[in-house]
């Protein structure tokens, strides 16, 4: 037939785009990557798609489910006050907490022990520390896990570290909860929302549900991706910023895979479109979310 494309030498007629979408070796050779993360700044849930906002979330509260985790918390430090208004890279920073990366520009400490901008009162006016802590999340929107792009959530130290109070979680505190009744983190569904009494941005964790078979068997094939790799692993030049670092590019980004999680702004780029409704998951037999409560009402005790 005129209208078949002959894309394989032993498959003829083939005319079917490929669902499963480009992987990183393609996108290399192509000249473009297409980085996606959620950004919290401004306490808003905001959709960054290589350097530049997307879409935002339109609510303080976002459902995810966190199908991997860097290893170790870690740090990165400016000589200058960090500026959320200009595209800049840390002097100093550290993926695994111990010593300073071997690309950090100006390194502060042969480790991290011992730098002196580890100390506290070397912050801003004598305050607290002036190299600061992260950990990096790889999620996928909890409403369509399957076709679900991944996404880092870089989170600062007031949302990893601290105790349980009414049911309010850091992540350290949440995970804990969960390890108590023997659920693996990346086998529920877990709600992000945003400390409306912290004037920074600071998230709580809480589980909502466990996954359905097919979900928790999706998240796992996600979860050891080498987008949930890259993910995981702290990229200086993917720090919060609110104006696009300007590149040349050789190839305009990847569309936007359509999910209704997120808003689109006025001028999207690239465009956001409504996805179809999935069929809800199963109520589960057990409810977690009363047992979970159980439990963080023990521990604030």
């Amino acid at each position: 037939m005129a209208n078949e494309i002959d894309l394989f030498r032993d498959e003829k007629g083939v005319a079917v785009v490929n669902p499963h979408g480009l992987d990183e070796v393609t996108k290399r050779l192509l000249g473009r990557s297409s980085y996606k993360r959620i950004s919290i700044r401004g306490k808003k849930f905001r959709m960054i798609v290589n350097g530049g906002e997307a879409a935002r979330a339109p609510g303080d509260t976002m459902d995810v489910v966190i199908v991997n985790a860097a290893e170790f918390v870690g740090r990165h430090f400016y000589a200058k006050n960090y500026d959320p208004n200009v595209v800049g890279i840390p002097d100093c920073w550290s993926n695994d907490g111990v010593r300073p990366d071997p690309k950090a520009a100006a390194p502060q400490g042969k480790s991290c022990d011992l730098c002196p901008k580890n100390v506290g009162g070397s912050g801003a006016n004598g305050k607290g520390r002036a190299c600061k802590y992260s950990r990096r999340l790889a999620v996928v929107l909890a409403n369509d896990v399957e076709n679900s792009d991944v996404y880092q959530i870089q989170l600062p130290s007031t949302s990893i570290f601290g105790k349980a109070q009414n049911g309010n979680m850091p992540l350290d505190a949440y995970v804990q909860q969960l390890a108590g009744f023997n659920y693996p983190i990346t086998g529920v569904v877990t709600e992000l929302a945003f400390d409306g009494d912290s004037d920074a941005p600071k998230l709580f964790f809480r589980a909502v549900r466990r996954l359905t078979a097919d979900e928790a068997r999706i998240a796992a094939i996600k979860g050891s991706s080498a987008e949930a790799e890259a993910a995981i692993t702290f990229n200086p030049a993917q720090m919060d910023s609110g104006k696009k670092k300007e590149e040349p590019v050789a190839a305009p980004p990847a569309p936007v895979e359509p999910n209704p999680v997120f808003r689109e702004e006025e001028d999207p780029e690239p465009t956001l479109r409504q996805s179809k409704p999935k069929e809800a998951a199963p109520k589960a037999a057990v409810d977690v979310n009363t047992l979970l409560d159980d439990w963080a009402d023990e521990t604030d005790d």
